[in-house]
C-alpha cells in the first residue's frame, strides 16, 4: 500500500522544547501513513521516528474522537469492522508531539479514485486557491482547519469549482474539507509568502 496524499500529517507540539521544529515550527520528525481494506472496513496507522512509546486515538472526519478504543506503545495499530466513512488517527508520541493522519474507508462505493479526491491550486498558496471539485459531488460545506484543528475559514462552495481567499491567513499548514454527498474529503493546503 501507498501513503495516501490525504494523510499529510497535521502536525502540533505540546513543548517546544521537546520536538524537532522546522523553519515553519512545524514538529517534522513524528511521520507515518495509514492503509484501507474496505471489503473488511479496516484501517491501520504505521508511525516511525519521534519518541516512542506512542498512543493511537481514532478520530472521525471531524477530528472528534469516536469511541473506539485505540492503543499505546506500538508502531503500528488496526481497527476492523468500521462503518464506511473518513476517520483519522491521531498519534501522541512520549514527549507530546502530535500527528493526525487521514484515510477513507469505501472508496469502492464512492466510484473512481478520480472521483475520491478534488485539486488545490495553486498548492503551496500566497493569496488564493482554486479549489477543482469532482463534478459528481454535490458539495454541501466547505471549512478550513489550522494546525491545531481549528475552523479558521468557512466560505460558501458550489459545484465544479470554488475559488478561496487565503490572504488573510498566517503562513504555515492548514486542511481544507468538502463535505458533499459521498462524505468528506479532506485535502492540505500550504499557505506561504
Amino acid at each position: 500500500p501507498t501513503p495516501l496524499e490525504v494523510c499529510a500529517p497535521l502536525l502540533l507540539c505540546e513543548d517546544s522544547t521537546a520536538c524537532n521544529f522546522g523553519e515553519e515550527g512545524d514538529c517534522l520528525i513524528l511521520e507515518g501513513f495509514t492503509t484501507v481494506d474496505d471489503t473488511e472496513g479496516f484501517l491501520s496507522c504505521e508511525v516511525s521516528g519521534a519518541t516512542p512509546p506512542y498512543e493511537f486515538v481514532l478520530l472521525n472526519g471531524d477530528l472528534e474522537p469516536t469511541g473506539i478504543e485505540g492503543g499505546s506503545g506500538n508502531l503500528s495499530i488496526g481497527w476492523g469492522g468500521l462503518a464506511n466513512g473518513v476517520y483519522c488517527v491521531e498519534v501522541i508520541d512520549a514527549t507530546g508531539c502530535i500527528a493526525v493522519f487521514c484515510d477513507t474507508l469505501g472508496l469502492s462505493e464512492i466510484g473512481e479514485a478520480a472521483d475520491a479526491h478534488f485539486r488545490i491550486q495553486p498548492n503551496p498558496a500566497m493569496d488564493a486557491v482554486r479549489l477543482m471539485l469532482p463534478t459528481a459531488w454535490t458539495p454541501t460545506a466547505l471549512v478550513v482547519r489550522d494546525a491545531a484543528g481549528r475552523e479558521v475559514l468557512s466560505p460558501a462552495v458550489t459545484t465544479g469549482a470554488a475559488h478561496l481567499d487565503v490572504s488573510g491567513l498566517p503562513i504555515g499548514t492548514y486542511l481544507i474539507e468538502v463535505h458533499h454527498t459521498r462524505g468528506v474529503t479532506i485535502e492540505r493546503l500550504i499557505v506561504q509568502r
